[in-house]
């Protein structure tokens, strides 16, 4: 019995690959020794292939798919390869958290306390704190004041293209 691809057996596409051929070939009743007989591979070379332990050449597979009267497109069409699951995305800041870092950065720019920032705006010290927190939410009313006050659209506060 050949010895199993080591750098490639058992791997998603190989193990799906021999999948589809021992479905096409049961499909067509064909034994596997018969297969391996008419595509001119050793019959337990052909079992390592159904398997997903070797890695079969082009001409292998071509040979494979002519005995069983189909192309290798058709053959390797049939192929599913399970995909790994996505990795969770982390999630997007909220729009408060967003408006904090970006009110946050343009009083930082402009270096301005938050006093300093309250006295621009009208708005009093502790809520520009509680804004940049995200702890407070904000009205539309008082993002705009502070957009005025940092010379800035809003759109750029929130962190969005227009």
């Amino acid at each position: 019995m050949p010895a199993p691809s080591p750098q490639h057996a058992q791997d998603p596409s190989l193990v799906a690959l021999g999948a589809a051929i021992r479905r096409a070939r049961k499909e067509r009743g064909i034994s596997q020794e018969e297969l391996a007989s008419r595509s001119a591979v050793d019959r337990s070379y052909m079992s390592s292939i159904e398997r997903g332990q070797q890695n079969p050449g082009i001409v292998s597979v071509l040979r494979i798919a002519r005995a069983m009267q189909m192309n290798a497109a058709e053959l390797i069409a049939r192929e599913h390869v399970p995909r790994p699951p996505e990795a969770p995305r982390p999630p997007l800041p909220s729009a408060r958290e967003r408006l904090a870092q970006h009110v946050r950065d343009y009083r930082h720019a402009r270096d301005w306390s938050q006093a300093e920032m309250a006295r621009h705006t009208g708005l009093h010290r502790t809520y520009i704190g509680a804004i940049e927190q995200a702890r407070a939410n904000a009205s539309i009313d008082n993002i705009e004041r502070i957009a005025v006050a940092l010379g800035v659209d809003i759109a750029d506060l929130l962190g969005v293209s227009i």
